[in-house]
């Protein structure tokens, strides 16, 4: 624009102006072309070199606006694998306090904080263009550049006053939105029992007023959005026609005042948008602020596990795992899952832990597998605290077959070979076999290959089971953990099931957690637990004989003939 307007002064004034009579070396230049040239090749000169110095501009645009985009890509990459990355380094307790909607809304989040990003560099970028416009303006006419800064001033508060309003609608259109992620993966997870009792309506009802809530915050922010436009609008026209007259009558109207009133005119005119896309950005800025703000405070706590490679690395299991005086409090809970536990599991044992729905089974197990760690005591493996081990090498030791099998989306090979991802398919295929699961397998379409989709919904409940058990059983453990490992199969299956357990347990130390007593019969220990505490131990005749907790379970699932004869 300096230089457009130097041209303008050159073809109409008289005398060469007197930028042109400095030492300088472009001065100099400039003269010598207005000596060699006239006038009106000084003019063709600068307006070339206007050009030039826009095309250098316009080049310089891109390049911001290209390496904006490759910022914003990258950082939503890297935040979404933040996200996952943290979820991976907060315990098993933590984990399960947030909601399953709570947490993938996560990821939406990181893409609204790329686009904060880039709203970011565009309000930098306009106010930066809008700082160099006003040292111009400076330049042309410092008193003209006080009136509109003071006109700015003005347009500046009345735009904070619209940006809070589009802050706090917001807030609570983020707030809204995360209810209805959660409520909607409660209704995709829950959609069998919502249609068994007819809730429906239900389920629309509270989508619906949270939908209602979401809508109202939506349309009242992006309503007051919507008023920036007009106000920076209207104040740019009326500003430009009041600076217009206010120029005349200081100025005055002599010719060598038209160029700077030109181009002061022309830069006004630019530094207005800018101010209104800054406040623009600004105000859609602050609308998604909170998914920002929710995403940070996730991402900055600090991880509550160690890394998986950290502490001891253990090889195998050599003697026995202690629970030592153990006892657990789960996060909330008033009452002790687990208290005064101590208990030996030698290395090649089969352990049954048995009682009543809440005794303390599963806290067990998932104490040994590490999910937990024990509010006081301590779980010991072959003298070392448990805590003291590396979480990976420990459990490369372990498989486990929980009863709320979660069963992955992708082919049946796949999911088996989550055990051991190195396994071989005859290995795959072994491990199906020995699991009562190869015969079904084979009579899918594509046999292996067979996409089984989301959490396994081709799948029945039994054969989510036995592919369960067959991804334990690839993986080749020490130690097996069983948690209500056969309670989806049938009897038939089952018998086949623990045919299979007979010929692992021989070579390795099995924990098992059944209600069905007779599954645990052949136990070398049996431990029944009761509120928390471990109330009798031995193997099934010495406890029978006992007469207590373990008796009178056994009668009531009517085996009481059998096991006295046994």
């Amino acid at each position: 624009m300096g230089i457009l307007a130097l041209a303008l002064r050159v073809i109409l004034e008289e005398e060469l102006p007197e930028i042109l009579s400095g030492t300088s070396r472009a001065a100099q230049l400039l003269a010598s072309i207005h000596r060699s040239w006239g006038a009106e090749g000084l003019f063709f000169a600068l307006t070339g070199l206007a050009i030039v110095a826009q095309l250098g501009r316009s080049a310089t645009q891109f390049s911001a606006r290209w390496a904006a985009a490759r910022l914003q890509a990258r950082v939503e990459a890297d935040l979404r694998y933040g996200v996952v990355s943290q979820i991976m380094g907060l315990s098993y307790s933590d984990i399960r306090s947030y909601r399953i909607g709570d947490l993938t809304s996560l990821l939406e989040h990181a893409s609204q904080t790329g686009h904060a990003v880039r709203l970011a560099n565009l309000v930098i970028a306009n106010m930066l263009m809008v700082s160099a416009y006003a040292l111009v303006l400076l330049w042309l006419s410092p008193s003209m550049t006080l009136g509109a800064l003071l006109g700015f001033i003005l347009l500046g508060y009345l735009m904070a006053k619209v940006i809070r309003r589009v802050k706090h609608q917001g807030r609570r259109f983020t707030n809204s939105s995360v209810r209805l992620m959660e409520q909607t993966v409660e209704v995709i997870a829950g959609v069998r029992e919502i249609r068994a009792f007819g809730r429906e309506a239900y389920a629309l009802d509270r989508a619906q007023e949270t939908i209602r809530d979401s809508h109202r915050a939506r349309f009242r922010g992006l309503s007051w959005q919507a008023s920036l436009s007009p106000v920076v609008e209207s104040l740019t026209i009326g500003g430009v026609a009041f600076f217009l007259a206010a120029w005349i009558a200081i100025e005055g109207t002599a010719s060598g005042a038209l160029p700077r009133l030109l181009t002061f005119l022309i830069i006004l005119a630019r530094t207005a948008p800018r101010i209104k896309v800054a406040n623009d950005r600004t105000a859609s800025l602050m609308s998604i602020w909170q998914y920002v703000a929710r995403l940070q405070s996730f991402l900055s706590r600090e991880p509550t596990v160690s890394s998986s490679q950290e502490g001891l690395d253990v090889r195998g299991f050599e003697k026995a795992v202690e629970f030592k005086d153990v006892a657990l409090q789960y996060p909330g809970q008033e009452k002790l899952a687990l208290d005064s536990i101590n208990l030996v599991i030698e290395k090649g044992q089969t352990v049954a832990l048995v009682g009543r729905s809440g005794a303390g089974k599963s806290s067990m197990a998932d104490l040994l597998v590490g999910l937990y760690r024990p509010t006081s005591g301590s779980v010991v493996v072959d003298g070392a605290d448990l805590r003291d081990i590396s979480w990976g090498s420990w459990r490369r030791l372990m498989g486990v077959v929980s009863q709320d099998t979660f069963i992955f989306h992708g082919s049946v090979y796949e999911n088996i070979a989550f055990g051991r991802t190195s396994a071989s398919l005859d290995e795959i295929v072994e491990s199906a076999r020995n699991a009562g699961a190869d015969e079904f397998i084979r009579e899918f379409p594509g046999g292996y290959q067979h996409v089984v989709g989301d959490q396994g919904f081709r799948l029945s409940g039994g054969q989510k089971q036995r592919i369960s058990i067959a991804r334990a059983f690839v993986r080749e453990p020490e130690i097996l953990v069983l948690d209500e490992a056969t309670s989806g199969l049938d009897s038939v299956s089952e018998r086949e099931i623990q045919s299979a357990f007979e010929r692992l347990r021989r070579e390795r130390t099995v924990l098992v957690i059944a209600h069905r007593l007779a599954t645990v019969a052949q136990a070398d220990l049996i431990v029944v637990l009761e509120d928390g505490k471990i109330i009798e131990t031995g193997d099934h005749k010495s406890l029978l004989e006992r007469r207590g907790s373990y008796f009178e379970m056994w009668s009531a699932q009517g085996g009481v003939h059998s096991g006295m004869a046994g």
